[in-house]
């Protein structure tokens, strides 16, 4: 705000004005991977002390969120980047291959329950 008040002979003179403090715009892009509304809820400015919560498109991943500090963002802009994919260790087919076949041992018995079965009718 601005003015000024001044104490004489214990009267108050003056006055003062409060004003808020400045919005800030959305950030500018472009962002490479960043979804098309860079700030999550479709927001068209944001206050003084709001955050423009950063999104990236599906796959990638903020670098931070921005601060409005007096019509000023703070960073002025984020980056997406492109979250890790799982490894895949070459021990999973091996193992889902045993999974996928049955011991010998109930191979067998089944076999043999089978046998008895055909033989019995």
């Amino acid at each position: 705000g601005h003015g000024s008040l001044m104490c004489t002979n214990g009267t108050i003179d003056g006055s003062f004005v409060c004003e808020p403090k400045g919005s800030c715009n959305l950030p500018s892009g472009p962002v490479p991977g960043a979804a098309p509304e860079l700030c999550a809820g479709n927001v068209s400015a944001i206050h003084h002390g709001g955050q423009c919560i950063a999104t990236c498109n599906a796959g990638y991943e903020a670098s931070t969120n921005l601060t409005c500090d007096d019509g000023q963002l703070t960073p002025e802009i984020f980056v997406c980047t492109p979250l890790p994919t799982p490894a895949i260790h070459s021990d999973v087919s091996t193992q889902l291959a045993s999974l996928a076949t049955p011991p010998a041992k109930s191979l067998r018995s089944v076999m043999q329950s089978m046998s008895r079965w055909v033989s019995s009718a």
